[in-house]
Order: C-alpha cells, then sequence, then structure tokens
C-alpha cells in the first residue's frame, strides 16, 4: 500500500524524552486516477477512546481532497464503525469475513475450459470488466495480482470475453479469496472453486479468508451490533 502512494499512508507516535512509540495507522489508497479508499486505521488498545482515530482518519480525508482526489468510501469493523460515523460516513452494505474449509472443494469440478488461470495478458481486460462493475482501480489490481503467485482466475465466454474473474493471495494467518466478481452464480462457482482446488495444492492450506456481501447469503441471520465474531450460513454461492 505505502509503494501505490508513498505520502499517503500516516503514523501516529507517542514522544518523549529519548522515545518514539508508534501507537496507530491510517492509510489513503489511490483507485485509479481519481478515487480513493481510506483503510488501515488501527490503535493500539492502551490508547484508544482518546480521539486518535478520529485524528488519523481526518488526515486521511485532509490528504485526499488536497491532492484532488474524490473519497469513494471505506470497509470497517463493527469497532471502528463508530470512528467513521462520527465524521458523516453512513452505511452502504454489510460485508461477513468468512473462513472456509479448502477440503470441501477437493475433487469438485469446475469448467477447465472457460476458467483459466490468469496471466498479465488477461490483466487490461480484466481491470476493464472490473471497472464496469466497480470502479477504475488498475494499479490495485496489478498489485494484487502480483502478490497472487498464480493462485487467480479468469472465466471467458466461447467468444472469449471476460465474465468472471477471482484472485488469491497470501495471508498471515491463511490465504484470502478475492477481490471477486461475476456475471452470475454459476460462473461465480467455477471461478471459486477453481481458486480454492489451486489453494489446496499447498498442504500448508486448509482454510482461507472470504468476503462478502450480505446479500449474497441465503439466511441473512441476526447482525450483533458492535459484536466481531458472529456466526453465518456458508453463502448462497458457495
Amino acid at each position: 500500500m505505502i509503494a501505490l502512494d508513498k505520502h499517503g499512508s500516516f503514523v501516529a507516535k507517542v514522544i518523549g524524552p529519548g522515545f518514539e512509540i508508534p501507537v496507530a495507522t491510517s492509510s489513503v489508497l489511490p483507485l485509479g486516477r481519481n478515487n480513493t479508499w481510506i483503510g488501515m486505521i488501527l490503535v493500539h488498545p492502551e490508547v484508544r477512546r482518546q480521539g486518535i482515530a478520529n485524528a488519523m482518519m481526518q488526515a486521511c480525508v485532509r490528504y485526499a481532497l488536497e491532492q484532488g482526489k474524490v473519497i469513494n468510501g471505506l470497509d470497517a469493523t463493527p469497532m471502528g464503525n463508530t470512528v467513521y460515523g462520527a465524521v458523516g460516513y453512513v452505511d452502504s452494505y454489510r460485508i461477513w469475513r468468512s473462513v472456509y474449509q479448502l477440503a470441501e472443494f477437493a475433487g469438485k469440478p469446475y469448467d477447465r475450459q472457460r476458467t483459466n488461470p490468469m496471466t498479465e495478458a488477461d490483466l487490461p481486460e480484466v481491470i476493464r470488466y472490473d471497472a464496469s462493475a466497480f470502479l477504475k482501480r488498475e494499479n490495485i489490481l496489478r498489485k494484487l495480482f502480483e502478490d497472487g503467485t498464480g493462485g487467480c482466475f479468469v472465466y471467458r465466454n466461447d467468444a472469449g470475453t471476460v465474465q468472471g474473474y477471482c484472485y488469491s493471495r497470501p495471508g498471515r494467518l491463511r490465504p484470502f479469496v478475492g477481490p471477486f466478481i461475476a456475471d452470475n452464480e454459476e460462473i461465480a462457482r467455477h471461478l471459486f472453486t477453481a481458486v480454492s482446488l489451486k489453494l489446496l495444492e499447498d498442504p500448508a492450506n486448509e482454510t482461507a479468508f472470504l468476503d462478502t456481501p450480505e446479500d449474497k447469503f441465503a439466511d441473512k441471520g441476526v447482525y450483533v451490533e458492535r459484536a466481531f465474531d458472529q456466526e453465518k450460513n456458508p453463502p448462497a454461492t458457495a
């Protein structure tokens, strides 16, 4: 993220005689030429509730506006949502972070003719496809593709037109699946299966993270405000 904009990430420090201790971070992530996404607003537990998160948020907003950028949004944990709400952000939609067993996909078939590992040559079309569904974010997609180390897939129809793609990348705790966009649920299943099977090739990978918009779940369940870990049934597209 720092490489995408070397001036767009911030740190807060406690400073005293002979010491400087980092206690908080924030980042303004460029999405293409005109847009930004705010994230990584993290505050050490021992210094929370002192206005530091709000100050970091304000630093991000000022920086984005100084660059002439549109601030499109951010994603927040239930705890962080209180910070963003205080400065005027409103909820757009809820995302659930799921952990799923990769072994669930062992032996599952998918359309190998239309679902293939993504190559660098695919990126221009994937980037255009992504922009039509979300935002122009070529810089992000190229960097995430580099991190994906062969774990990204693209779906093309018989005419060769991109109808979906799915990324995966390594993580500190487990691999992460996403970003992930498809024209319909059938294509989504092919892509999700292909990516999961690819991750399963590494014996160290037993589970993976997947962020899913709430409207993709068959059962919306009950959401408890400010509770971080909550149970939910698997998404309808899984």
